[in-house]
């Protein structure tokens, strides 16, 4: 088998990637937290609703 000679990008060209990765990652991470508080709002909101704790006024002209 031939030897592959394989490019390496510099230290420094590796370290902006990683913070560009770790940036990256760190927004995904926030954003999937985001994602969970907002699904358990409307868990939580729908749960309301749906036991009559809070009532929906329906504006007659508005309705079909």
């Amino acid at each position: 088998m031939k030897a592959l000679e394989l490019p390496l990008a510099s230290v420094e060209e590796q370290r902006s990637i990683a913070r560009i990765l770790m940036t990256h990652t760190a927004l995904c991470a926030e954003t999937q937290h985001q994602l969970v508080n907002l699904h358990q709002q409307k868990h939580g909101l729908m749960h309301d609703l749906l036991t009559c704790r809070v009532r929906v006024k329906v504006d007659e002209s508005a309705s079909v």
